[in-house]
């Protein structure tokens, strides 16, 4: 009885990690993260999901949010994706997109033209 618990709950997790890495606010991170060339450096491309996702995603009537920590594995290194969108009308806006690889962490989101970092 214990294994077959098991089984159901390992199966529950196995699909819930799938539904949040498949989803698009995901996707669309990880695209962001390959395209960076900072993260390239570091980690190598393709980059591909690991299995320890956290987080939510919730999505009604094409608004949400979305709050997750999705592993990702290179060919040189590993980090971990965080992701904080909002979506409002069917498109996501992220507040937090970042890859934390060792003691460094990449900021993913856009700049403003002529920001600066002090």
């Amino acid at each position: 009885m214990i294994v077959i618990a098991l089984c159901f709950a390992g199966a529950f997790w196995f699909g819930v990690t799938r539904l949040i890495v498949s989803s698009s606010v995901v996707k669309d991170g990880i695209r962001i993260a390959e395209k960076d060339p900072t993260v390239t450096a570091l980690l190598g491309t393709p980059l591909k999901p690991g299995w320890m996702v956290r987080g939510n995603i919730q999505i009604n009537n094409g608004s949400g949010n979305a709050d997750a920590t999705v592993p990702l594995v290179g060919p040189r290194g590993e980090g971990e994706l965080r992701i904080v969108a909002e979506r409002e009308n069917g498109v996501w806006r992220y507040q937090t997109l970042s890859l934390q690889s060792g003691s460094r962490t990449i900021d993913l989101l856009p700049r403003p033209a002529g920001s600066i970092d002090l």
